[in-house]
């Protein structure tokens, strides 16, 4: 249960790189990373779902696959090379730990798709609360590097009101109701 929180986390990090990514890329790289996208996010869902890993073989091939495509992603111009980094973490965290749990099923005569064993109450929000704050330390930076980020306003920060001039958010003024003079 716990390995399966943690690559459940690993591949909604990778799904959100990967459409980040997607969404500046060139038309035909949007389409690559947004399928690798949407495939990474089913995944991690449905990992997170069932509590355990399933089909590792499948899940060892597509990690891999999506290393090498972004890999030539970042060398064409159409991923940042921090975005690259970052799934390469990802994914590559997937890869092996998913390779492991294959070989441990194998040497051990365990079930076929792996164990499922529930971890403790504690262990499992533990594990929660742990793979999210890595997966967010390290795309967040990520996230930011792409076109998507690039347009984002940083809350509190100056942006345009429309006629020209910067307004900050807590710069604006709330329009009182007839009845609550002051």
């Amino acid at each position: 249960m716990i390995t399966a929180i943690w690559l459940g986390i690993l591949a909604v990090g990778a799904a959100l790189l990967h459409l980040a990514a997607g969404a500046g890329a060139p038309p035909a790289w949007l389409a690559i990373l947004v399928a690798i996208g949407t495939v990474e996010l089913g995944w991690g869902v449905l990992t997170l779902r069932r509590g355990a890993l399933t089909r590792p073989l499948i899940t060892l091939v597509g990690a891999t696959a999506a290393i090498l495509i972004s890999a030539v992603a970042a060398i064409s111009g159409a991923m940042p090379w921090l975005v690259l980094i970052v799934v390469l973490s990802f994914d590559g965290a997937i890869a092996v730990i998913t390779a492991f749990s294959v070989r441990s099923v194998d040497s051990t005569r365990r079930a076929r798709a792996g164990s499922r064993r529930p971890g403790t109450p504690l262990a499992t929000i533990l594990s929660f609360v742990g793979s999210a704050v890595v997966v967010a330390a390290l795309a967040t930076p990520a996230l930011a590097a792409t076109e998507a980020g690039a347009h984002a306003v940083p809350h509190g920060q100056m942006h345009e009101d429309g006629a020209g001039t910067g307004t900050s958010d807590s710069d604006a003024e709330l329009p009182l109701s007839p009845g609550h003079h002051h």
